[in-house]
């Protein structure tokens, strides 16, 4: 009897063995180079090499696990199931903080990260770069973070449940609200870039507009305390600029109509109604005459619009979250061009298109450059704005001003602003203005500032036309 309860543990053992090499087996044949997650808007980890070297150090051991891992079979379909669960565990409790689990770096992308009509997903950002940004923050001057998703570990907020801050969406009282997540250290590695272009366009107007996200709201100091408090990290920000830039600082402006709908409930952008309030207080900075938010003519885009909240996080609690986009547009015509980093060149009658998208309808989505002529208004007053998809609500309201808008998105070019210049039949000596604008964490984000880097000849080529 004993024997045979042997044997059946053996058969058992076996069994299991079999299934192991065989579920691994099974993972190996079905890996395809080259996969990309949507919702984590990065590159699935490819095979590691075997060798000698790597199989004596371990390391082929511990990246063959992480391999696995990123390239398990039905992979998306069991992070789904994993996140429902968790979301319907809890969905019945009445937290006032919950933690919508996940980890998105929306800094190389926007609302439009991947740009499912124009198949814009060429680069994928990398998953350990949040930890390792986190890592060298922590070194370098002992420098406080303002925000440290990987750092803070259950965190006890008054009377609500524990909660993680280690991804980019809180629910807080019922609302989605977008943390971002940045350090002091890139306040001045920011600034500094901004600061060297302004000495070499020093005949031009610099405008500097860090566009804050919705958290400005949140009133609760023991939260504040656990995610940063973005006001105060917009101010230290600002005033690492040189004093001729001008510094356009929203928060003031934005609290006072706290009350009204400046942003989407589910998405990560602001309204058009808060890029209204923007483009009054950037007239007023360059002493332009801002018009009337009745000038312009209020047109619902879609009753449904349905951004990124649900898609990123899949949590029960957001999935019927929709909005109405308003938008405001203006009067005067326009004729856009998009040029994207595949080489496609599109062509619109108009800033905004295909209403029914909702936000990205503004100067359709990100592109690498855009170029928008006005007909009616003085060619010699020309605007460079670079920016993120927090500035394509902006943008349309410019058209009331400018004769010609050079958009430029350092996120989604491989190749020189200057280089696109002479093709678009423009000097770079003709720009009257340049503003420079982001989401606050955006542009102090370490994929921001690589890329201004990388296209930092921008910067030599103006100096030396």
């Amino acid at each position: 009897m004993r024997r045979r309860r042997l044997k059946i543990e053996y058969v058992c053992i076996i069994v299991l063995i079999v299934l192991f090499y065989s579920f691994i087996a099974l993972n190996i044949f079905s890996y395809r180079k080259g996969r990309v997650s949507v919702e984590e808007k990065r590159e699935l980890l490819e095979m590691p090499k075997l060798n000698k070297d790597m199989l004596l150090s371990g390391k082929f051991i511990k990246e063959f696990d992480a391999f696995l891992t990123d390239n398990i079979v039905y992979r998306k379909k069991l992070i789904d199931i994993s996140k429902k669960i968790n979301t319907l565990y809890s969905i019945n409790k009445k937290d006032d903080i919950v933690f919508l689990d996940n980890n998105i770096d929306f800094f190389d992308e926007g609302n439009e990260a991947v740009d499912k009509d124009n198949n814009i997903l060429e680069s994928a950002a990398d998953e350990n770069k949040i930890e390792a940004e986190v890592e060298t923050i922590e070194t370098e001057d002992n420098q406080k973070n303002l925000l440290t998703p990987q750092n803070v570990l259950d965190q006890s907020i008054g009377d609500v449940n524990d909660f993680k801050v280690n991804g980019s969406y809180i629910l807080y009282k019922g609302l989605p609200y977008f943390t971002g997540y940045t350090a002091e250290i890139y306040f001045s590695k920011t600034a500094n870039i901004i600061n060297d272009i302004n000495k070499i366009i020093s005949k031009k107007t610099l405008s500097v507009m860090p566009v804050p996200t919705h958290t400005i709201f949140i009133d609760d100091e023991k939260l504040i305390k656990h995610i940063g408090n973005q006001i105060e990290g917009i101010d230290k920000f600002l005033s690492k600029l040189d004093d001729d830039i001008i510094k356009i600082n929203l928060c003031e402006e934005f609290l006072k109509h706290k009350d009204e709908y400046l942003y989407y409930y589910s998405d990560h952008h602001w309204t058009h109604l808060a890029c209204y309030y923007a483009y009054v207080e950037f007239c007023k900075s360059v002493g332009i005459e801002p018009h009337e938010l009745s000038y312009f003519d209020e047109t619902i885009l879609t009753n449904e619009f349905v951004g990124t909240v649900y898609d990123y996080t899949h949590d029960e609690r957001t999935k019927d979250l929709k909005d109405v986009a308003y938008a405001y547009l203006p009067r005067k015509s326009c004729k856009m061009k998009n040029y994207y980093k595949s080489g496609i060149v599109r062509k619109y009658e108009s800033c905004a298109v295909d209403y029914e998208k909702g936000y990205p309808a503004f100067i359709g989505g990100d592109s690498a450059v855009s170029v928008i002529e006005v007909e009616e208004n003085n060619k010699d007053d020309t605007i460079l704005v670079i920016k993120d998809s927090y500035g394509n609500g902006f943008i349309p309201f410019l058209t009331e001003h400018y004769g010609k808008i050079v958009v430029y998105d350092p996120r989604y070019i491989d190749k020189k602003i200057y280089e696109y210049l002479p093709e678009l039949g423009m000097d770079v000596n003709n720009f009257k203005d340049i503003l420079i604008i982001t989401q606050f964490f955006t542009c102090n984000s370490r994929t921001w500032i690589d890329k201004m880097h990388q296209n930092f000849d921008i910067v030599d080529n103006i100096g030396n036309q």
